[in-house]
């Protein structure tokens, strides 16, 4: 096959690769966002070890260990506020592009102001951004990727209020109110005080003898 024949038989494949390069080039180089500037949601949580969020003044760690999620290492978390969490960060997603006209000034100021977020799946950060809440243009919470210089108005379905309240910088807000029981080989003596009934009150010991029972 000559190369004109061969030339004629495939020049719509031909066309169709002259239309993708043009397209990649001239698109988004020149200003379409590309679509991995815009993906803030994580879609799979059960790989999740590990997330922290926090500004200059206050750092949340939350981790996933063998007997539930941790915060900081030391407390038990709230069932509730860790699933509402992970909801957040499955939903949370891009709606339009900040303004170019404020898109450098409100982007420096995510950075300064904004509440952090990284997603760890072990060592690894699976996702990284920046939100914030403003009343500039009423665009209300604005978030940027990290390492994009595009920031994006941030939406939930289903809800309308500020985005950033949602990664709650309270330690107390995610402790868990259950209390701390330790391993029965960890428990010497438990005493138990009756204030209204003193004489109801009693002490139990554990030993390698056994329990022992004490008014």
């Amino acid at each position: 096959m000559t190369l004109v024949l061969f030339i004629r038989k495939y020049v719509w494949l031909i066309a169709l690769f002259a239309i993708a390069i043009y397209l990649y080039i001239f698109q988004f180089s020149s200003g379409t966002i590309n679509p991995s500037s815009k993906k803030f949601g994580v879609i799979d949580t059960s790989e999740i070890t590990s997330i922290s969020f926090g500004n200059d003044s206050m750092v949340i760690n939350l981790n996933r260990t063998n007997e539930g999620w941790m915060l900081n290492n030391n407390y038990r978390t709230r069932e509730d506020a860790i699933k509402a969490l992970l909801n957040v960060i499955t939903r949370i997603d891009a709606a339009v592009p900040v303004p170019k006209t404020v898109n450098d000034s409100l982007g420096a100021v995510i950075e300064t102001k904004g509440v952090k977020i990284n997603v760890f799946q072990g060592e690894r950060i699976v996702k990284s951004y920046t939100v914030y809440f403003t009343e500039t243009l009423n665009l209300g919470t604005i978030g940027k990727l990290k390492g994009s210089g595009k920031a994006f108005t941030i939406r939930i379905a289903g809800f309308n209020g500020d985005i950033t309240s949602l990664f709650a910088l309270d330690p107390d807000y995610w402790k868990s109110n259950r209390l701390f029981i330790a391993d029965i080989s960890q428990i010497a003596r438990i005493d138990v005080e009756i204030p209204n009934a003193p004489e109801k009150s009693f002490a139990v010991t554990l030993d390698n003898k056994g329990i022992h029972l004490k008014a």
